[in-house]
């Protein structure tokens, strides 16, 4: 699929795709959301949910 897509962009197109980068890039975002989303988790499990609620 990818090499009919990029078969079909007429070379007078103004762009390149870099492969390696765009999989270094895509890495370092999906690591940067797993590590994001643990400080939430963090606190959210240090939370009593009967107090929260107000029991």
């Amino acid at each position: 699929y990818l090499l009919i897509f990029f078969n079909s962009i007429p070379n007078t197109v103004p762009m390149s795709f870099n492969l390696t980068f765009m999989f270094v890039v895509s890495l370092g975002l999906i690591l940067m959301a797993i590590l994001g989303s643990l400080i939430p988790i963090r606190i959210v499990l240090k939370v009593d949910p009967v107090s929260v609620i107000g029991g």
